[in-house]
């Protein structure tokens, strides 16, 4: 019998988590949050791949990670480097924001993954089916994937209120922060990796 006490504990970690509040910000800035059906489909393809990841890795993750011999600390430091790279990229205006093709990339990578469904996100779903069990694993994705959808429709109203100038300046401080957030996921990770050896 599931708990809604310990499901609710679950949903909130995995919240906290995921913070999508803090990602309808970035969304704002980056101009994701406009009228138009870029907006729309952006917010949609994030979602439903994080939602994908996560399901995945609820269900089958301690045997994918176990069967490549694949630890979080991995998947920190591969994220990690995944971030900085697109990050700087960003930064530097080298990505081509303005095509199709590049606005259904961008909303897998770095929205979908690792900004929504990251490792602390991806231990924490594995870490709820142990502790609490399968279904309230899949209930805390299933809430926290409807949250994140609804926060992030919110982003439209964010960019309106922020304007082209404070979002260009606010992209760019968190970019940079993005930047030091995956230097920080690729240290942490190494870190793990020395102490374990150690």
């Amino acid at each position: 019998m599931v708990s809604l006490s310990l499901l609710l504990q679950d949903a909130v970690m995995l919240f906290i988590v995921i913070d999508p509040v803090t990602l309808a910000v970035y969304l704002a800035t980056k101009g994701a949050g406009g009228d138009g059906l870029v907006s729309r489909e952006v917010i949609k393809v994030s979602v439903t791949a994080a939602t994908a990841i996560l399901l995945l890795f609820a269900v089958l993750g301690d045997f994918i990670m176990r069967y490549f011999s694949i630890s979080v600390e991995d998947f920190m430091i591969a994220l990690g480097a995944m971030l900085v790279t697109f990050s700087i990229m960003d930064f530097l205006g080298i990505t081509p924001y303005g095509t199709a093709a590049y606005v259904k990339d961008y909303a897998v990578v770095p929205i979908a993954t690792p900004l929504i469904a990251g490792p602390a996100a991806i231990s924490t779903v594995i870490y709820v089916k142990y502790a609490h069990g399968l279904i309230n694993s899949l209930a805390s994705i299933a809430i926290n994937m409807t949250l994140t959808y609804v926060v992030l429709r919110y982003s439209m109203g964010i960019s309106k209120l922020l304007g082209r100038t404070w979002s260009t300046l606010i992209d760019k401080v968190v970019t940079l922060i993005l930047i030091a957030l995956g230097i920080s996921l690729i240290r942490r990770g190494v870190l793990s990796l020395v102490e374990a050896v150690g």
